[in-house]
């Protein structure tokens, strides 16, 4: 998952549902010019660089993305250069989100498959709508329930693969396990000051076209591959194929393709 190289070769189902996102809910959200923007969670910088910024009002003041990951964004301010756009390492569950950043503070956020390895949603959410101006407006794409998270769960308990999975519920969506997650997205939204637009949850299939893109692909988002030795990831990825195609009973499909199965959270939020 801190493979920038990996992570930009095989983010093809990421870019589908960022797509998607932007053309429904872009040109409804209220701009103005010289609007201050953050993406959260920028990974190695191509959904930032190539999908959001072409889209933004060319009037725009500055483009802000942000990662936890230090080798992620050291790459993104080494690949993706434009005036506009500048790439920082940041903690969004912080305790102590820079004030710097509060004020001037932003009129747009972003977060495209972020927010659902934030283990403390309500903090991520609080820091948010700090960093949010009033009248500020968010959108977020976070992965609510997934078969991959019960695989990280299963390898945890295998003696071959115990050693190399440690902490598997901060790589876990919150959301995974309730009954019903767009209440408890309300819930913490509304107490963080924001108000809910419009929020939505949509079931998801990815067709990979060969296997080989497939592990590439679950092996590019993998957050325990680099605790592995190298001799191991191919019989690794293999298991991890292999535990999630017994979870949804599908696996190959009848066109010869590899599917793969998830729901997301699509939300457009406001700061009261």
């Amino acid at each position: 998952m801190n493979n920038p190289h990996l992570y930009n070769s095989a983010h093809g189902l990421q870019q589908k549902d960022v797509e998607q996102v932007l053309s429904d809910y872009l040109d409804k959200m209220n701009w103005k010019p010289g609007s201050r923007i953050m993406d959260i969670g920028c990974g190695p910088g191509y959904i930032t660089s190539k999908m959001l910024m072409p889209r933004l009002p060319q009037d725009f003041e500055t483009l802000l993305a942000v990662d936890l990951s230090h080798d992620m964004i050291q790459y993104a301010k080494n690949t993706y250069i434009h005036p506009k756009l500048n790439f920082m390492q940041l903690d969004i569950e912080t305790e102590n989100i820079n004030n710097d950043l509060c004020s001037p503070g932003f009129d747009k956020i972003f977060s495209f498959f972020c927010l659902h390895f934030v283990v403390d949603q309500r903090r991520a959410f609080n820091n948010i709508s700090r960093l949010l101006r009033p009248g500020g407006e968010v959108l977020v794409l976070l992965v609510t329930t997934c078969s991959l998270f019960d695989v990280y769960s299963l390898q945890s308990k295998k003696s071959k693969w115990s050693q190399y999975l440690k902490d598997v519920q901060k790589y876990t969506s919150p959301f995974h396990t309730l009954s019903d997650a767009k209440e408890e997205f309300k819930r913490i939204t509304k107490d963080a000051n924001l108000s809910l637009l419009k929020c939505e949850l949509k079931p998801n299939r990815h067709n990979y076209p060969s296997f080989a893109i497939l592990q590439d692909s679950l092996q590019a988002i993998n957050p325990f591959i680099s605790n592995v030795p190298d001799e191991l990831h191919d019989e690794f990825m293999k298991d991890v194929i292999s535990e999630a195609e017994k979870i949804e009973k599908e696996g190959k499909n009848n066109n010869g393709k590899y599917s793969f199965s998830y729901e997301i959270l699509v939300a457009h939020l406001r700061k009261s």
